[in-house]
């Protein structure tokens, strides 16, 4: 018998040994424990155990988020970190865990369930999940072309938050399905990878037209987050050429990153992404996502990954 529950802390530690053997990082145990008790993502979860005579055998984290969704802001959250120690397996207590945390959030009004799944996505649809189009593109920046009119200059984003809101929620909130992010969530989102640059595109008349965040290493540079004004997302392809442009510039090789599957012209090559699947779950019973929506869910930025 699975008697599943709010994880105490001492079943929140024994959770996070459990998942040493998938998400250890080669770190040791001891390590590994550390590193979750001082990250701020992984404190910003509830988590959820199953136990078997007392033993967490099962676990899984929510990351409490906001949507934007059919005309309103709703609740909702996001599934991570879900984990079966190995010799409980098969015994079907993923799934069990996983439908008593979607009722107990419905219970306090979450809307939405979302995650990300690294494993066959048909094991989660049979949970009700919807499959999303989950776009990641790449271009290697040696040589790139310099035919931009758009340039780039680093900010500091604590310093231009209200401006990095606007940009995001003028372009967000018009699609059938976003995350919608408030004040606190940006909050956590500057504290999340803090080493992450940002920068402005600055295109014609030295107008901003929108922002890039970018994880920068020798092995090349990622597209954590962006947003474009309006006027100026058609244009994502030149847009991206330019942050190509200033990267092989700093000798950066490449830039990837999770992206729509609307771009039009430019140098980024798009593939399906083949782990990080967006599927999403509605709470309330034989509701769906309409096509329409689905197709939104491919802006999801990769930030906002747990």
């Amino acid at each position: 018998m699975l008697d599943i529950h709010p994880a105490s802390e001492t079943e929140r530690l024994a959770a996070y040994r459990n998942v040493h053997d998938v998400w250890g990082g080669g770190l040791d145990l001891e390590s590994h424990v550390q590193r979750r008790l001082k990250s701020v993502q992984h404190n910003r979860a509830d988590w959820f155990v199953g136990c078997v005579d007392g033993e967490v055998v099962a676990s899984l984290a929510t990351y409490p988020l906001k949507f934007h969704f059919r005309g309103r802001v709703v609740s909702g959250f996001s599934i991570g970190s879900v984990h079966t120690r190995a010799e409980a397996r098969g015994k079907g207590f993923a799934p069990l865990l996983i439908r008593w945390v979607e009722e107990y959030q419905a219970a306090s009004g979450a809307e939405l369930s979302l995650l990300y799944s690294d494993i066959d996505p048909a094991y989660y649809a049979r949970l009700g999940y919807q499959v999303c189009p989950a776009w990641t593109g790449t271009i290697d920046t040696a040589d790139h072309s310099r035919a931009t009119s758009y340039r780039l200059e680093k900010f500091d984003p604590l310093r231009e938050i209200d401006c990095l809101r606007s940009f995001y929620d003028d372009e967000h909130s018009q699609h059938e399905i976003a995350i919608a992010r408030d004040a606190a969530y940006w909050g956590y989102l500057l504290t999340k990878d803090a080493g992450d640059e940002f920068y402005w595109v600055i295109g014609e008349s030295d107008t901003h037209v929108g922002y890039v965040r970018l994880h920068v290493d020798m092995q090349g540079a990622k597209l954590r987050d962006f947003a474009f004004a309006p006027e100026t997302a058609e244009r994502l392809g030149s847009l991206l050429d330019a942050v190509a442009a200033s990267l092989c510039e700093r000798g950066v090789p490449r830039l990837c990153g999770w992206l729509p599957n609307l771009i039009d012209g430019g140098s980024m090559q798009l593939e399906e992404r083949p782990d990080e699947i967006t599927m999403v779950k509605l709470l309330a019973k034989d509701a769906e996502l309409s096509d329409a929506e689905r197709s939104a869910a491919m802006q999801f930025r990769e930030i906002d990954h747990v």
